[in-house]
């Protein structure tokens, strides 16, 4: 019985598919040896026709549970090869497309500041170096890629310069200071962080300019 039901049962038809003619299999064969199990021990035959019915139970609940882990095992190296091939995939548009941007930037500041240019290349190269090396290995460490964003804001900078924005000197240390005065915790974790940007530069100015004035 037990073997009918895990090498025939179970192999043919359950792990096809097949549940219909899984389901009929296992109400013929228990019919079959029950009525086996009647003619051969008569009323006395529960407690086998019972040992029976649960070794078909433990037989079907084991080989669905080790189907389970291998489609997990499976999954797990699915994703595993889904998510390399996606990292590549990224890695093959992030590289034409970071390029063609720093050669873009570089060609701009040609036209305004061949020094920084010059400067913006030795970077670039530094930053092709990363990439072109680095790029391939599927890790890195995380202080490699640090300095590589790090590098790559420097370069950055050089571009969109923020030594020609004129202002009052000692503008911000009052907000500062409020941060660390009032924004401070003693009981717990705290944190101050001071974004600072010039997109807004001529409104920024008006607002300084009105405020000296009433000043």
């Amino acid at each position: 019985m037990f073997l009918i039901h895990n090498y025939v049962l179970i192999s043919r038809l359950l792990l096809d598919g097949k549940m219909k003619r899984y389901s009929a299999g296992v109400i013929l064969l228990l019919v079959t040896f029950f009525l086996y199990e009647y003619a051969a021990h008569g009323a006395r035959m529960g407690l086998n026709c019972m040992l029976g019915f649960l070794m078909l139970g433990f037989n079907l609940a084991i080989v669905l549970l080790f189907k389970y882990q291998r489609e997990q095992e499976n999954r797990k190296v699915l994703d595993s090869i889904r998510l390399q091939e996606e990292v590549r995939y990224l890695k093959a548009q992030i590289n034409p497309h970071f390029f063609m941007n720093m050669f873009n930037n570089i060609h701009a500041m040609v036209e305004v500041d061949q020094d920084k240019a010059q400067d913006m290349i030795l970077e670039l190269s530094k930053l092709m170096r990363y990439v072109l090396y680095e790029g391939d290995n599927s890790l890195t460490t995380f202080a490699n890629e640090v300095r590589f964003i790090s590098s790559y804001v420097a370069l950055m900078r050089q571009r969109y310069p923020s030594d020609k924005v004129k202002l009052p000197p000692l503008l911000f240390i009052a907000f500062v200071e409020n941060a660390f005065k009032h924004g401070i915790s003693y009981r717990r974790m705290s944190h101050i962080r001071i974004p600072v940007s010039d997109s807004n530069k001529d409104a920024f100015m008006q607002y300084i300019q009105t405020y000296t004035l009433k000043k």
